[in-house]
């Protein structure tokens, strides 16, 4: 393979490492997909962060293999002008805390759970944010949500050892740790 060959394959495969990263990180896949998502490596990876990670890398990928016409200098200005807001938006996306749902009780009949969780929310927010949701996989990475509905804070049935939901009998689970 010649030269030009190798810089082609190479910029096609940063292209489409970065492309599909970038995909990753900005489709809403847990509301898509009917899933939740607990694997801490795969929250990061479908966060936002995670596609400001691969349009960082896909933009200056681009930026270094574009090869020198009238156009390129125009095209490099505006490129770079766009990896400053970019890394200074990632930044500012990490510093701030990851929210996501806290199991507080799971509950099991048969091969279903329900499955009693809050949102974390900031130390000065007051509000609670009960969910049930329903599921056969309660204890993995990615976890496929059957059915969910959201709590009244002065709903009390999912506070026993015992809930009778849908005319079944679920019994409390210990939780297990991640």
């Amino acid at each position: 393979m010649n030269k030009l060959s190798q810089r082609t394959n190479r910029l096609f495969i940063f292209i489409s490492i970065f492309f599909f990263v970038t995909m990753l990180g900005f489709v809403p896949w847990d509301p898509l997909l009917s899933i939740q998502i607990r694997n801490s490596v795969l929250i990061f990876l479908t966060s936002i962060a995670g596609g400001l990670i691969g349009l960082f890398g896909l933009i200056l990928t681009i930026l270094i293999y574009l090869k020198p016409n009238k156009s390129v200098p125009i095209l490099k200005i505006l490129l770079t002008g766009f990896l400053i807001p970019i890394a200074s938006f990632f930044i500012i996306v990490l510093l701030l805390p990851n929210l996501k749902w806290q199991d507080t009780s799971v509950y099991r009949n048969g091969d279903d759970y329900l499955v009693a969780q809050t949102f974390e929310g900031f130390v000065t927010n007051s509000i609670v944010n009960p969910r049930i949701i329903r599921t056969t996989s309660p204890y993995g990475i990615i976890r496929k949500v059957e059915e969910q509905f959201h709590l009244t804070i002065t709903d009390d049935r999912f506070d026993g050892d015992d809930v009778i939901y849908q005319g079944k009998t679920w019994h409390k689970e210990n939780i297990k740790n991640e």
